[in-house]
């Protein structure tokens, strides 16, 4: 997989999936009383459920633990998986583009919200 969308891939070292950073995460969630549930059996850290999780935490009006989310668990190796999917060969630009935004989108988060992404190193 050119882009694997899980965040466990690129913390790793061994880029495995569910990985330190998924369990660290899960028991973020545990800690916000989120229980994700998907017929796809994956790790939480997938990206778009990633940004679910962000959505239902902002919903609740719980500001500090999105920005929890956003800079320890999300930011940190988010912009590498979207540079990823930006520069794979696909047959149309579809999730090309779709990256492009989602990049705009994270850094203008980041840029309002003065976020400081965690400095983790990425192994993917």
């Amino acid at each position: 997989m050119p882009a694997p969308p899980w965040g466990s891939v690129y913390l790793d070292r061994e880029n495995s999936l569910s990985g330190e950073s998924t369990l660290a995460y899960r028991e973020f969630l545990a800690k916000q009383n989120i229980v994700m549930s998907s017929e796809q059996r994956e790790p939480e850290d997938q990206f778009g459920l990633m940004l679910l999780a962000l959505v239902y935490i902002l919903e609740q009006g719980h500001k500090p633990a999105a920005r929890i989310l956003l800079e320890q668990h999300l930011l940190p190796w988010a912009y590498r998986y979207l540079e990823l999917v930006q520069t794979t060969k696909l047959e149309n630009d579809f999730y090309a583009i779709l990256a492009t935004i989602a990049i705009d989108y994270l850094k203008t988060l980041q840029t309002e919200l003065k976020l400081i992404p965690a400095k983790l190193e990425l192994f993917f």
